[in-house]
This record gives structure tokens, sequence and C-alpha cells, in this order.
């Protein structure tokens, strides 16, 4: 445990919670940076941002921006340096933490908004990166839910900080988690799963050889297949529940775990959820290491090109029909 915490506690920003769920830690803020932040709040909540198109050919070619940033103090800017910092440091040995109590008095899903608009682009300049590979993602709004089973969202980007900052019109909306270990481990105990679907969905989470492949993995995992119930049972065993709490969240690097969640009773809010998806040191080595595969070396290249099976029934993307801003 101390292990893990020294690996990513940088500048005391978070301390471990006294709890765990299923062998994982929780950490939130050091009473430091409850202190730093409660004294930024005003300044961070009162930031406009708007929601600016930066890449009409992604699927999720949407980010959110601060309207003017010409005055930001510079404890502000500091503030988000130092987490940019912390952030870009990320490695935890599981490939998951979990956080709780991120939000706190006035610190609320406003002010977290705007620091992660703020974060976007630094995270984006930091690493010199475009805007499509550190990204805040808007959420879109759904008036009827049916939750969200399990998932790999395969941007181009691999780490993911999801903070659920919203719980008051709604019930539900559980947390769900699945590592590629437990699922690998569910696709081998499915026997009605051929091995050829597979060996193309592990080699597609691990290698990103390919971009878009969110519709074509989400189809054979939970589309309408012979095998896809038995496997459902055999995720449904392997993955793990947390409730969705305010101020509840988690980073996680996306392909070693998949997320979720459960159904909400209600309709889905933007600001139910703020997300931030940008690149580690890690990811980005990951990335490089995936890149030197040659293609044709590769299994995917043989079995997926004028294969019906490997395409999406229908697309699943989530990007928003209409954008609108958060209040």
């Amino acid at each position: 445990m101390q292990k893990e915490s020294k690996s990513f506690n940088m500048n005391t920003l978070f301390k471990y919670s006294e709890r765990s769920a299923y062998g994982i830690p929780f950490y939130t803020w050091s009473e430091f940076w409850v202190r730093k932040l409660s004294l930024l709040n005003e300044e961070l909540s009162n930031l406009e941002t708007t929601v600016i198109n930066i890449d009409p050919n992604e699927p999720y070619g949407y980010t959110y921006a601060v309207v003017s940033d010409a005055t930001l103090s510079s404890s502000l800017l500091d503030t988000v340096d130092i987490i940019t910092d912390m952030l870009i440091k990320l490695n935890p040995s599981q490939g998951i933490i979990l956080f709780e109590k991120l939000l706190f008095d006035k610190f609320t899903h406003q002010s977290l908004h705007n620091l992660f608009s703020l974060l976007s682009r630094s995270l984006t300049n930091r690493q010199n990166l475009t805007n499509s590979i550190s990204f805040h993602s808007p959420i879109k709004t759904e008036a009827l839910d049916k939750g969200f089973p399990v998932h790999a969202d395969l941007f181009k980007a691999r780490a993911i900080l999801n903070v659920i900052s919203r719980t008051d019109s709604f019930v539900g909306g559980d947390i769900l988690l699945l590592s590629f270990k437990k699922l690998s481990d569910a696709m081998d105990a499915t026997d009605s799963m051929p091995i050829e679907i597979k060996t193309y969905i592990k080699e597609a989470l691990q290698t990103r050889m390919f971009n878009d492949a969110f519709d074509s993995i989400y189809n054979l995992i939970h589309g309408e297949h012979p095998w896809v119930n038995d496997l459902r049972i055999a995720i449904e065993s392997n993955q793990f529940r947390i409730p969705g709490l305010y101020g509840t969240g988690y980073f996680i690097i996306d392909g070693h775990w998949l997320h979720g969640r459960t159904k909400i009773q209600g309709s889905v809010s933007e600001t139910r959820l703020q997300r931030l998806i940008f690149d580690t040191k890690y990811t980005i080595s990951l990335r490089t290491k995936s890149l030197a595969i040659k293609p044709e070396d590769s299994w995917l290249k043989a079995h997926t090109n004028n294969n019906a099976i490997f395409k999406s029934q229908k697309s699943l993307s989530n990007t928003p029909s209409k954008v609108t801003l958060v209040n």
C-alpha cells in the first residue's frame, strides 16, 4: 500500500482514504490541497467555459475550453501546473486508481469542470500534443438511460480520469470496472465464443494498432452474436461495482481496464460526470511500442479485412448532437 502511494502521490496531492474496494485503495485530496482548492474556489467557479469542435473527423471531436484565461491568478496557474505534472507521471502498478470525496463544501461540479478545462489545455501544451489527444470530453445528455456495460473507449489517448460530479437528480449509475485479465478470463471461459474473436479483442485492446475500434469491439462483446449471453454472464461474475457517489471517481489505463455504469433511473445530465482523457508518459510509451509492430505481422490485419462479423451493427458514438454549455 505504501509503495503504491509513493508512486503517484506527487506534491502531497492525494492521501490514502483508509479504505479499499476489491483490493484497490481509494485516495482523496490531502488536507493541504483541500485548503488550497478552497482558497481558489471562488476564482475557479466563476470561470466561463464553452464547447469547441477540435476534430470533426473523430467520434469525440469536442472539448471544453475556458473562454478567457488572460486574468488567471498566478496561484491558480501554479496549481494547474502542479496537477498537470502529477497527471503526466501517473503510472499505478495495477493500472487503476480509485478516488472519493474529490468534491467538498463549495468545491462542486462547476469548480471541478472548470479545473478540468484548464488541465486539458495544460496537458496539451506540456506534451506538445493536439487537443484531440488531451481533452475534457462532453457527455451526451440522455432522456432515457439503459446503463452502459463495461467497455474500452479506445481513444487515441489511453489515460481516463472520470469523476461523478452530480447525483442529485437520479438514482443508480454505479461504477462498473473490469480488468483486461478478468475480461480475458471471461472470454476464455466462454466456449461458444470463437477463438478468432477472442484473439481479435485481446490484440485490439493491447496493441492499439488502428483507430476507431470502439464500435467493432463493443459489438463483439455486447452485440447480437451467439456467444454474447454466455460472455455477459462470465463478465458480470468478474466485474466489480462501486457506488456512484458524489465526488467518487477513477483513473484507468484504457484497455488495461474496461469501465461502465449501471442503469440510471431518470435522465442523464452532461453535468453528472467530469472526464479528462489524456496521455501520460507511460501511455505514450505504450503507443510507441504499438507503432513499432508491423501491421503485416499482426493477426488483426489478416483476419478483419472484409469480414462482416467485425463490423459494428450500428454506430455507438456519443458525439453530442446538440452541444450545450454547463451552467
